[in-house]
């Protein structure tokens, strides 16, 4: 452990962070202290991002935050601006910033919409959009920090 800090921060090129609930580690630790950690994936990915719920799956109302081991409802069932992405069964992508709402609300919408998959990444002020150059955001609260981002590039 190199150091715990109580914001997001930019990292060195190979550094990993953990981020926990309620902004510290849920058992000791401080700097000095070794960590390991183990996991796999698979397959193998290069890259990763959280999100969820699992909003829409092939077609389907899918969103169930139980299923998913999400442990505090509340988050779930506030009406705040949604972030998702979801995509069309012919596999067009869409990337969303929604007026308040709740996520099962917003699966209905996207389901009819047509969206064949869809996740939510997040909501409230986290609930951000930047499309070519202006900040698409229904979050009237101050700024907060981008912890982890989706970005796309079409030059």
């Amino acid at each position: 452990v190199e150091a715990i800090r109580p914001a997001p921060q930019e990292l060195s090129p190979g550094a990993w962070a953990l981020t926990f609930p309620r902004g510290g580690p849920p058992f000791p630790l401080k700097p000095g202290d070794p960590l390991s950690l183990y996991g796999r994936l698979d397959p193998p990915f290069a890259y990763a991002l959280e999100g969820g719920p699992l909003l829409v799956r092939e077609g389907q109302y899918a969103f169930d935050p139980s299923r998913e081991n999400f442990r505090d409802p509340r988050p779930l069932q506030a009406v705040a601006p949604q972030a998702a992405v979801a995509w069309t069964r012919e596999g067009r992508l869409w990337l969303l910033v929604s007026e308040p709402t709740t996520p099962g609300v917003l699966a209905r919408a996207l389901l009819s919409l047509g969206a064949w998959n869809a996740l939510r990444m997040d909501g409230g002020g986290s609930a951000q959009l930047w499309v070519q150059g202006k900040l698409r955001s229904p979050y009237q609260g101050p700024p907060r920090p981008v912890v982890s981002a989706l970005a796309l590039y079409a030059p």
